[in-house]
């Protein structure tokens, strides 16, 4: 965010309920300089704001997914989080990949052509034509 360090204070300060974050156990990050923003492509310069967004960076720095979404609506942190786990997921099963709307603990497809036919006919009554 381009908000500062006291900023984030008060959100982990106060309860989701009341329109905080409450605690967290990750780090919020202040861009009070907005280079990071600006880096990422997420400033509104004319404004001096940043779009709402999300970036999941992998330990090795690679981009795995991004979202931005407009200035007057938020992000759905059960779908960040489920995100996430896809990209684990496929990160520790480099054979398998994880469908639209996949979930933990979900069967994933195969990452051959001979297992994802499988995959697909026995999910066939399942998918919207």
């Amino acid at each position: 965010s381009v908000d500062s360090k006291y900023t984030h204070l008060a959100w982990t300060q106060t309860e989701r309920q009341l329109g905080g974050v409450g605690e967290v156990n990750f780090p919020l990050v202040s861009d009070l300089t907005k280079a990071i923003a600006s880096s990422y492509g997420m400033l509104v310069a004319e404004e001096g704001v940043a779009t709402r967004g999300i970036f999941i960076i992998d330990p090795d720095g690679i981009v795995q997914h991004m979202a931005v979404n407009n200035l007057a609506f938020g992000r759905n942190p059960a779908e960040v989080l489920r995100i996430l786990q896809a990209i684990q997921y496929t990160q520790q099963h480099p054979d398998e990949l994880c469908p639209a709307g996949w979930e933990a603990g979900d069967r994933a497809i195969p990452a051959d052509v001979i297992g994802a036919r499988q995959y697909f006919a026995e999910r066939a009554a399942e998918i919207p034509e």
